[in-house]
């Protein structure tokens, strides 16, 4: 089942905010391509290091001070900076609606983000941090939906919905979301067990984050 690209964040079994990404391929350019961790980011890029493709070859992961941004496109740092300055789902729309779907015609593949906020005062059990989804595409201008945090729980939101027994491209047009594997308690364990239960043979890499506020 084709998914394509699949942000998601949630909470991990032990209540830490926890962040995956997903790419899939079908062409060799696609399935030519690595996850790359930088300081603040980490980098869907080629193998060969040409870094030329703005549909293949874009930041999926962004922190921002305390912002998280997770997204299949290049439009991952313009949410980060938006809901940084706005703290408003608003905004992530805004952004989504200014780079519209993605130019892949005839596939129109949509602009999907999660995205949150770690709060440093986390602690206070009547603070929690806000958590959120959105989507754009060619069909409809952009929508979001806050997240419950649920220990536990991962609600990643796929560019296709995959059609039963072909590898055909079914766009996401109706907000269709996903639980992801949430077993992990690691960055490490949660990016492995999501490759696992990706698609073998789609499967390209995987990434994920977990941000543990008692370690501040």
């Amino acid at each position: 089942m084709y998914l394509g690209r699949i942000p998601g964040i949630g909470q991990t079994k032990d209540e830490k905010l926890a962040i995956l990404y997903a790419v899939t391929g079908r062409s060799e350019p696609s399935k030519a391509r690595k996850a790359t961790l930088y300081p603040t980011r980490i980098h869907i890029g080629p193998l060969d290091g040409s870094d030329r493709d703005p549909l293949r070859h874009y930041d999926a992961i962004k922190t921002l001070q305390t912002v998280i941004a997770v997204s299949n496109g290049r439009h991952t740092n313009g949410i980060a900076r938006s809901y940084l300055r706005d703290a408003d789902f608003e905004a992530v729309e805004n952004v989504l609606n200014r780079w519209g779907c993605e130019p892949d015609d005839p596939i129109f593949t949509p602009r999907v983000a999660a995205f949150g906020e770690y709060l440093e005062d986390w602690d206070d059990s009547s603070i929690a941090p806000e958590i959120g989804i959105a989507i754009v595409t060619r069909r409809a201008k952009a929508q979001s939906k806050k997240l419950n945090l649920v220990s536990g729980k991962i609600t990643g939101i796929p560019t296709y919905k995959g059609a039963e027994f072909s590898n055909d491209i079914v766009n996401n047009d109706d907000f269709y979301v996903l639980d992801l594997p949430a077993e992990g308690l690691t960055a490490q364990k949660l990016a492995d067990d999501f490759f696992d239960w990706m698609d073998k043979d789609l499967v390209v890499c995987t990434a994920a984050g977990v941000y543990d506020r008692r370690s501040e």
